[in-house]
C-alpha cells in the first residue's frame, strides 16, 4: 500500500518545478519503514501517509498558483483529471491502511498551512520541505509520548501509538523546537501591531516596523513561550525540566566535558575561520563551517547520539530565534548582521533571511532527531554499523566531509585540470536545462570529494572498532551516493542532501539484513556499547541512578 501510494505520487511529482523535494520526506518515512520491517519493529505507517498527502497537497496548490499567473493553459482539463485521480489514489490507500488519525491531521494541517505562509517568501522548493519539518513535530507531539515507566503523565499516553518507548531527550529537543516555531509565528502576528507610519504628518505615507515595540514584543514574546512550554514538559516528566536538563548533563563526564569544549572551544574557532579567511574565496570559506561542524560533532554523534540530537535541536532553535530578531532588527542584532554579511551565498540576502547556517545544522542533526525519537521496548540490539551509517553518514560524512571537500578541491585546487561536469555529461540525457549544477560542478571537485569521504568514513570504522566485512563493506556505497547527490543537486544542499543520503542508508541495510551470509561475523552484529548506555540513559529520570545522600540505617 505505502509503495503504491509513493509511486502514484512520483508520476505528477517528478513532472513538476522542484517536485523532487516533495518525494524526499515521503521517501524518508517508506525507507525507515522498510528498515522497520527488516527489523520486525513494526511502527505505524501515520508519518509516511500524511507526509505523502501532504506533499500533493502542496503540488496541488503550487501549480493552482502558477496557473493563476499565465491562465493560458492548454492542458488544464487533462492536468486536473490527472491530479484528481492520484489524490483519490493517496486517499484510498490510507483508508485501506486504516491510519486516519489525529497525528497525521496534524501533520497535514500545520504543513500546509506553514506551505501555503512561506511559499511567496522562500519559494516552492524550501517552502515544502519546512512546512514537512513543522509537520512532523507536530505529528510527533500526538503519537510519540510513551515515557519509561519511572515518569510520564498519564493524560498524554492516549497520545501515542504503541511498539515503543520514547525517550526524554526528545521531549526535551521536541520542545525546543516546537518553542522556536511558536515564538516565530507570535512575533509575525503581533509585528502588526508594531508597525508605524515613516512620516508623522502624512497618514497616507509607508509605515516601518517600529524597533522599540517589536523588540519588546520579542522579547516578551520568548520569555511567554518558553515559561508555558517548560511547564508543560516539566508535567508530561513529573518534574522539573531545568532539574532534569542539569541531572542529565551532570550524570556523565562526557558530556560536561563536550558542553565545555563547545562553549570554549567553538566560538575561538569561528573567530579565527572570520579572521584569517578573509583572502580565500567565498564558497571556501563558508566550506571552513561544515569543517568545525565535523571536528565539534563527531565524537558526540559516534559516542552520545541522544544528547547530540538534543544539542542541535537547541542550536537550531536559538538560531531561528537569532535570525527572526536580526531580520525584525531587534535592539542588539547589527553586530550579528555584519558578521554574517561576510560568509552568507549568493542566493540570500542580508537584509531577508538568511537560511544557511540553520540548514547546516538540520542536515548535520536530520538523521539523528528521526533515529533518536523512539525506542524499540522487545526489539533486538542494533548492530554498531547500523547505528553508525544512520548517525554518520548523512550528515557528518555528506555534509561535512563530501560536500566542503568537494567545493574547495573544485574551487581552488587542480585549477589546471579543472573541467565542469557539463562538458561530459552534456547529452540527450544530461542537459544544462534539466541539470543546472552540472555547469558549475566540476571533475576535480566530485572526485576530491569521493576521495576524502571515503578515507574519513574508514577512519571512523576504525575508530569503532568495525571490521571492514559484509555489511561495513557496503556501506562505503553510501560515500559514493553521497558525492552522485552533491554533483547533480542544485537546490538547499544543507538540507537536500542529507535527507537523500538518510533514505538510501535506510534502504540499505533494510536490504542488508536478510542476507543472513553477510552477519556471520559476531564482530559486525554487536552494538556500540557507548551507544546502547546512552540510550538507555536517555529513557531513564538521571536523578533516579544518583545514590541517596541518605544512608539506610
Amino acid at each position: 500500500m505505502q509503495a503504491g501510494s509513493i509511486l502514484v505520487l512520483c508520476t505528477v511529482a517528478l513532472t513538476s518545478e522542484h517536485g523532487e523535494s516533495r518525494l524526499l520526506m515521503p521517501l524518508i518515512f517508506l525507507s525507515e519503514r522498510c528498515l522497520d520491517h527488516a527489523m520486525n519493529l513494526g511502527h505505524s505507517p501515520i508519518l509516511f501517509y500524511a507526509s505523502t498527502l501532504l506533499s500533493y497537497l502542496s503540488l496541488v496548490a503550487a501549480k493552482a498558483e502558477r496557473r493563476g499567473k499565465s491562465p493560458r493553459d492548454r492542458n488544464v482539463v487533462a492536468e486536473t483529471v490527472l491530479y484528481a485521480v492520484v489524490g483519490l489514489a493517496v486517499v484510498f490507500f490510507i483508508v485501506q491502511d486504516r491510519v486516519i488519525s489525529l497525528g497525521g491531521i496534524a501533520y497535514v494541517l500545520s504543513g500546509y498551512i506553514f506551505f501555503l505562509k512561506m511559499l511567496p517568501v522562500i519559494g516552492d522548493n524550501e517552502a515544502i520541505l519546512i512546512g514537512s519539518l513543522v509537520g512532523f513535530y507536530f505529528c510527533d507531539i500526538c503519537v510519540n509520548n510513551n515515557l519509561s515507566f519511572d515518569g510520564g503523565r498519564e493524560s498524554v499516553l492516549s497520545l501515542n501509538a504503541p511498539g515503543y518507548r520514547t525517550s526524554y531527550t526528545h521531549i526535551a529537543s521536541r520542545g525546543v523546537i516546537l518553542c522556536a516555531i511558536y515564538i516565530v509565528i507570535l512575533v509575525s502576528v503581533l509585528s502588526r501591531w508594531c508597525l508605524i507610519p515613516t512620516n508623522k504628518n502624512s497618514k497616507s505615507s509607508r509605515r516601518r516596523v517600529s524597533r522599540k515595540r517589536i523588540s519588546i514584543v520579542f522579547w516578551v514574546s520568548n520569555a511567554v513561550v518558553g515559561a508555558m512550554l517548560a511547564l508543560l514538559v516539566s508535567y508530561q516528566f513529573r518534574e522539573n525540566v531545568l532539574r532534569w536538563l542539569f541531572a542529565y548533563f551532570v550524570s556523565s563526564r562526557f558530556r560536561m566535558w563536550t558542553l565545555v569544549c563547545w562553549f570554549t572551544l567553538l566560538p575561538f574557532a569561528v573567530y579565527l575561520v572570520d579572521v584569517l579567511s578573509m583572502q580565500l574565496r567565498p564558497s571556501v570559506r563558508r566550506k571552513l563551517f561544515h569543517f568545525i561542524g565535523v571536528v565539534a560533532f563527531t565524537p558526540a554523534t559516534m559516542i552520545d547520539p541522544p544528547f547530540m540530537a538534543f544539542a542541535l535541536s537547541t542550536a537550531i532553535s536559538l538560531c531561528v530565534l537569532v535570525e527572526v530578531a536580526r531580520y525584525y532588527n531587534v535592539y542588539g542584532s547589527e553586530c550579528i548582521s555584519r558578521f554574517m554579511s561576510r560568509h552568507i551565498d549568493d542566493r540570500e540576502h542580508i537584509d531577508g533571511v538568511v537560511r544557511t547556517h540553520i540548514y547546516l545544522l538540520l542536515g548535520f542533526g536530520i538523521s539523528l532527531m528521526m533515529r533518536c525519537r523512539q525506542l524499540s521496548i522487545d526489539g533486538p540490539p542494533v548492530p554498531a554499523i547500523i547505528e553508525l551509517s544512520i548517525n554518520m553518514i548523512p550528515g557528518v560524512v555528506s555534509l561535512g566531509i563530501v560536500d566542503a571537500c568537494a567545493a574547495i578541491t573544485g574551487s581552488s585546487l587542480f585549477l589546471s585540470s579543472r573541467r565542469t561536469l557539463g562538458r561530459y555529461l552534456k547529452n540527450g540525457l544530461f542537459t544544462e536545462r534539466a541539470n543546472a549544477s552540472i555547469t558549475h560542478k566540476t571533475t576535480t571537485g566530485t572526485l576530491g570529494g569521493l576521495v576524502c569521504g571515503l578515507v574519513f568514513w574508514g577512519v571512523i570504522l576504525a575508530i569503532a572498532e568495525v571490521p571492514i566485512t559484509g555489511p561495513a563493506f557496503y556501506s562505503f556505497t553510501m560515500i559514493a551516493v553521497c558525492t552522485l547527490t552533491e554533483c547533480f543537486m542544485d537546490g538547499v544542499d544543507n538540507l537536500q542532501l542529507p535527507m537523500v543520503v538518510l533514505g538510501a542508508v535506510n534502504n540499505l541495510f533494510a536490504l542488508l539484513l536478510p542476507v543472513e551470509g553477510l552477519w556471520v561475523n559476531p564482530a559486525i552484529t554487536q552494538p556500540n556499547p557507548t551507544t546502547a548506555r546512552s540510550m538507555a540513559n536517555a529513557l531513564t529520570s538521571p536523578w533516579k541512578s544518583f545514590p541517596s545522600p541518605v544512608s539506610d540505617s
